[in-house]
């Protein structure tokens, strides 16, 4: 799925505009919507590329009076299959986690397969390198070690994700994989009464991030759902973080790194007996962004961008001492502010695009992702701004005085009145340069005064 907006600038009646995207100039996808003045309206396109990874195509719409920008660079990424083996022994909680992962979400670019663990013996293909991520969402069988499977595969960039029903079978893993103490278990399975709920997490993370609302007292929080049952977690001692904590402070959501991969601890479970997270609609970004995060590839919004305003945007995978540059397809070279937070990275370009067209985002020589940047829809926008006006303006943006002048009949008086006002200029920066004179001059008499 893709999505563009459409804006009609200025006084014109309410119309339907046919759009395409395309590929190598033929038309992969079509979709229409009817336009309104003023406003942005969404455009959104179904389509079945037959590569995977970084596309260029176009957005087009259909020819009127202002051509240049009927035609905008998008590009896209198709990823490529995320192998994800699931143990799950109760129905009900592969069923949700089935259902949430099955599901479409805007910002996730994982193409997900999900493999169900049925067998004590299967389980031993996780360590075989032949997934991605590993989601344990249930008790790990007594009949099998779970260190010797479990280690090894993160330690060699494997992701896993441990919710709250396995974390106590688990918890000798947990410690060898540089994590802290699973005890005992708060709340109780199966009741009706919460315990808690989410507290404070990590926005600047990719999990979290955009995932804040604003409350009717503007305040930003999370939802709320409530968690009837939850285990008791304390940090260990090694570089591990707490992404969402409970209103109490407990975690609830513990990132643990560990060689080349990646665990992350759900304190609690989508099962509806331990709480009712499974049924609120943060559960479906959460679940995506751990499954992408959990792979160690960059977690990002493919958002295009704007000439002219600034970029910020956190990528994860890149390692801490790798430089961050933007480069556009003419060769411009952009090395923007960075900053290292909790195993992310915040990238920060104040002063933005100055030119369109593609930018590509690497760190190192690792590239992380592809993007556009189009102009304002504002340089669309043909409505008449009256030459006061547009004075008032200028002189705000270029910091300087700007002067409208009047086309007369005549060359002769254009002329004149184009030599008059420059004359006005040059007076006015005549009596800025003996405010000047002045200053110095009262300074350097006040000094011999003190001496």
């Amino acid at each position: 799925a893709v999505t563009g907006g459409l804006r009609a600038s200025g006084p014109q009646p309410s119309r339907t505009i046919a759009a395409a995207i395309t590929h190598d100039g033929v038309a992969v996808a079509r979709a229409s919507a009817r336009s309104a003045e003023n406003q942005t309206t969404p455009i959104r396109f179904s389509l079945t590329p037959k590569k995977v990874g970084w596309i260029q195509g176009a957005l087009e719409i259909d020819p009127d009076d202002y051509e240049r920008d009927n035609i905008r660079p998008i590009t896209f990424y198709i990823p490529a299959e995320t192998r994800v083996a699931v143990w799950a022994p109760d129905p009900t909680v592969f069923s949700l986690v089935n259902l949430l992962l099955g599901a479409t979400v805007n910002d996730s670019l994982a193409t997900l397969r999900l493999d169900r663990i049925e067998s004590v013996t299967d389980l031993q293909e996780i360590s075989r390198g032949r997934y991605e991520v590993a989601l344990i969402a249930g008790p790990w069988p007594e009949s099998i070690a779970a260190d010797p499977i479990l280690s090894p595969y993160v330690e060699n960039g494997g992701g896993l994700i441990i919710l709250g029903e396995a974390a106590a079978s688990l918890a000798p893993t947990i410690l060898n994989l540089g994590g802290g103490t699973v005890s005992n278990q708060v709340g109780r399975v199966g009741s009706n009464t919460p315990v808690t709920t989410f507290g404070d997490a990590d926005e600047g993370h990719p999990i979290f991030s955009g995932l804040y609302t604003d409350t009717s007292n503007r305040e930003r929080q999370l939802e709320q759902p409530p968690i009837f049952s939850y285990v008791s977690y304390t940090k260990g001692l090694g570089t591990e973080s707490t992404l969402l904590s409970a209103q109490n402070g407990d975690p609830l959501l513990q990132e643990i790194p560990f060689g080349a991969g990646t665990t992350l601890l759900y304190t609690t479970s989508l099962n509806p007996s331990w709480s009712q997270l499974a049924y609120h609609g943060i559960s479906l970004p959460m679940l995506h962004r751990s499954i992408q995060y959990a792979t160690g590839s960059p977690v990002v919004t493919l958002q295009g961008w704007t000439v002219g305003e600034p970029v910020t945007f956190q990528v994860q995978g890149s390692q801490a001492d790798e430089t961050i540059r933007i480069e556009h397809e003419e060769g411009d070279v952009i090395l923007p502010d960075v900053r290292t937070l909790m195993g992310t990275r915040q990238v920060n370009w104040r002063d933005g695009p100055s030119l369109p067209g593609r930018y590509t985002v690497l760190a190192g020589n690792t590239k992380l992702f592809e993007t556009t940047a189009i102009e304002s829809a504002q340089e669309s926008n043909l409505t008449f701004t009256p030459p006061e006006d547009a004075a008032t303006i200028l002189s705000g943006r270029l910091q300087q005085p700007v002067a409208g002048i009047r086309i007369e009949d005549t060359v002769e008086k254009t002329v004149a009145s184009l030599e008059a006002t420059r004359s006005g200029i040059e007076i006015w920066h005549l009596f800025v340069m003996l405010a000047l004179l002045a200053l110095g001059a009262e300074s350097v008499v006040a000094r011999s005064m003190e001496d």
